[in-house]
């Protein structure tokens, strides 16, 4: 409550509006970055409107990555744009849509930054989430806590021809089960995403206490990959 925060996602997305969504919940102020915005553009919102929260995707790992996210601009080119506006002004980082780089985690902890991430799909938002410290016990930055909402997530795994839950310490492909939507209903659907379970219920200590998956990979077959998207232009 009372924070400022700009979000880079796109409007007319469904991530996009759950997280206006969830910023108006919280008796925040919610700044939209509009769609033809630069990234010098965003970096002038930032400063404009004493933008403490940043919610954007954190761009490619991988240079022309086919799943770029976010119309081009995210956070590695809001750092090219602006860095020392992000180091003096922002406080707090929501940033999804890859694996957090440890470049970013680096930069995080260097300029006591809180860098929060999430998982999730068209089908299914959010799936997991993590914290930020000094409020995070186990489940900081690519460590998520599952969220078990409107649907049921878990890591499965085949096993003498029946689908059953990974053990800790297990890789396996993410599920989910959800019946509270509207149209096609969900029963271990997967995105088509791996995960491994790294903490079992009750063991982090942040007052969350479902498992903590991290490791989170596509497990596409390459034929089978739509190469453009709801969020691309």
């Amino acid at each position: 409550s009372g924070d400022v925060v700009l979000s880079t996602y796109n409007p007319t997305h469904k991530g996009g509006e759950l997280i206006k969504e969830g910023v108006n919940k919280l008796g925040a102020t919610f700044i939209a970055r509009r769609i033809n915005d630069t990234p010098e553009e965003v970096i002038s919102t930032i400063e404009m409107y004493n933008v403490n929260v940043l919610a954007t995707v954190q761009g490619p790992i991988v240079e022309g990555d086919k799943t770029r996210k976010g119309g081009g601009v995210d956070f590695l080119s809001l750092v090219e744009a602006g860095q020392s506006t992000l180091e003096n002004k922002v406080e707090k980082f929501f940033l999804t849509g890859y694996k957090l780089l440890p470049e970013v985690i680096n930069w995080a902890e260097k300029f006591e930054k809180s860098l929060t991430t999430a998982l999730g799909s068209s089908e299914a938002l959010p799936q997991a989430t993590s914290r930020s410290p000094p409020t995070a016990g186990l489940c900081k930055f690519n460590h998520m806590h599952l969220l078990n909402g409107p649907h049921f997530v878990e890591v499965v795994k085949l096993e003498s021809g029946i689908v059953v839950p990974v053990k800790k310490g297990e890789e396996g492909i993410l599920v989910y089960t959800t019946i509270g939507r509207e149209g096609t209903l969900y029963i271990r659907y997967s995105p088509g995403d791996i995960a491994k379970i790294v903490s079992n219920e009750g063991d982090c200590k942040c007052g969350m206490t479902s498992q903590i998956i991290t490791g989170v990979e596509r497990a596409d077959t390459p034929e089978d990959v739509i190469t453009a998207g709801c969020c691309i232009g």
